[in-house]
């Protein structure tokens, strides 16, 4: 078997956790936007109330999550 390592690139940084929160939360708003009867501000509403505070600064603004 090979094992092919490479070098860490100039682009190299620590993972960002609250961009999983971030991904979750576009996923979760797209998805019930697609299986339900619920208005868009609605769901955005609902969705925003699950995040951890943390995130707020990197979220997009409500008409892009819209």
């Amino acid at each position: 078997m090979e094992v092919l390592l490479k070098e860490p690139s100039e682009h190299s940084h620590v993972p960002d956790p609250d961009r999983l929160h971030l991904i979750r939360l576009k996923n979760e708003i797209k998805s019930r936007g697609a299986s339900s009867d619920e208005g868009a501000s609605t769901i955005l509403f609902d969705v925003l109330r699950t995040i951890p505070l943390t995130i707020t600064t990197d979220l997009p603004t409500n008409d892009a999550l819209l």
